[in-house]
């Protein structure tokens, strides 16, 4: 059974969880070992601007290497994913984030030599105090998706942050994807103070579609939302009469 098909039977009665599988293996040490592979030959082989790129990826891709490690170890019992009644797992993280406090998800597509690579994006509400629950590795985590969340559009991070896409990208143009995504998650977070805009890491939902987990988290969120009062605005038509 699939976890949209177990959704769609049972709800949230039990937990769905996504444990890692031959594809999560496949990217952790294949893709991985590739990526930092070849981040040292660009150090040693290249030229200059080669050798900062490839530092540049040594660094980046060590940090997602060991962060999938550390989730790996940590989902080992619960799952690297778990969506039930309570809120959002995430083994990255270490904590459940409560419904009451995700907003809206949305999926964010970046093209790429024909791949499309769909990340689904939600709005956390009260992001400090969920930080306050987290070890180091979430509030790491968290601190940079509040820093890009809440950086000034034109300001000194938001053009450090485009140079350095700019430059690893390698002439395929993702990087201005990326910025449109940038700009998307600002907008959403300043939207509601108080507010980061996170993701689900692709590696921790490779059981389950981007398009069914936008479904099931969309549906928890509406099922969650106060409905509107009737009666009230029945009053202000009559009065307004």
């Amino acid at each position: 059974m699939t976890p949209v098909e177990q959704y769609r039977s049972r709800g949230l009665s039990e937990p769905i969880r996504i444990h890692a599988g031959l594809r999560f293996h496949a990217l952790l040490w294949g893709g991985g070992g590739f990526l930092m592979l070849g981040s040292v030959i660009a150090m040693e082989e290249g030229g200059a601007l080669e050798q900062m790129i490839g530092a540049f990826g040594f660094v980046f891709f060590g940090v997602c290497l060991s962060i999938l490690l550390y989730a790996l170890v940590r989902g080992a019992r619960r799952g690297l994913l778990e969506i039930s009644g309570d809120g959002l797992y995430m083994s990255h993280i270490g904590i459940v984030l409560p419904w009451r406090d995700i907003g809206p998800a949305w999926i964010q597509t970046v093209r790429q030599s024909g791949m499309a690579i769909e990340d689904v994006g939600f709005v956390v509400r009260n992001a400090d105090q969920h930080m306050d629950r987290m070890g180091s590795v979430g509030r790491f985590l968290f601190s940079i998706s509040r820093m890009l969340s809440r950086s000034r559009k034109g300001g000194v991070l938001d053009w450090g942050l485009h140079g350095l896409l700019a430059a690893a990208d390698a002439g395929f143009g993702s990087h201005r994807q990326m910025g449109d995504a940038l700009e998307k998650a600002r907008t959403m977070a300043m939207a509601e103070p108080g507010s980061v805009v996170f993701n689900v890491p692709v590696p921790l939902r490779m059981g389950i579609s981007a398009s069914d987990l936008l479904g099931i988290i969309n549906a928890e969120v509406l099922s969650r939302t106060e409905p509107t009062q009737p009666e009230a605005d029945g009053r202000s038509s009559s009065q307004g009469a």
